[in-house]
């Protein structure tokens, strides 16, 4: 028996999102635990930057979600945790050298995770990092004279599409990222680079 689009609904707001505000948000550094065990026991506070990225980015979504009306839930809230976890990226996960920590301490110091000791060694830590970067856009110092596109051209996002009519309900599914197409450009989620009131821009 399939799921209904409000049990679904349901499932997700009195359930998932409570669970994660209560056992996953790390309030004092900024960020989310995500290693728990099936039953839901912390297994290790360490910080996987990918997932960090993708909490980032979902709490954002969530924010501008909850302020169209779509679930009902505190826009304020997701948008304050979704640019708290991208700073903590911006500020702990992105290291000089324009590389990315493939994870980090609770506290947000790089950790080996590489054979040879490497730091990084993922290019998913590089992909939900820049996620999280258009959240809270902005380069750190140190950063900014040296990252670039990697061209000469901007990197470009499709344009916001016409809001679709849904029954009530139902359940949107979030947009899926497009391939990458070039070298230093990307074509991102269908709203990527779209304001909310609350400062956060989605990709």
């Amino acid at each position: 028996m399939s799921a209904t689009g409000s049990e679904i609904r349901d499932q997700l707001l009195k359930g998932v999102l409570p669970w994660w505000l209560e056992n996953g948000v790390d309030r004092e550094n900024g960020g989310v635990f995500t290693c728990f065990s099936n039953a839901g026991r912390l297994l290790s506070n360490e910080k996987y930057t990918w997932s960090q990225g993708r909490w980032a980015w979902l709490c954002s979504r969530i924010a501008f979600d909850s302020g169209d009306g779509i679930i009902a839930e505190n826009p304020q809230l997701w948008a304050a945790l979704s640019i708290e976890t991208a700073r903590f990226i911006q500020e702990h996960a992105i290291l000089d050298g324009s590389v990315t920590a493939y994870r980090t301490s609770a506290e947000g110091q790089a950790l080996p995770s590489g054979p040879q000791g490497e730091i990084a060694v993922s290019v998913l830590a590089d992909l939900f990092a820049a996620w999280a970067w258009r959240v809270q856009p902005g380069f750190p110092k140190r950063l900014a004279a040296n990252v670039t596109s990697g061209s000469n051209q901007p990197m470009r996002f499709s344009p916001t599409p016409k809001k679709e009519s849904r029954p009530e309900g139902s359940v949107r599914a979030l947009p899926r990222p497009r391939r990458i197409q070039g070298r230093g450009r990307a074509d991102a989620a269908p709203e990527c680079g779209r304001p909310t009131p609350f400062g956060l821009r989605l990709c």
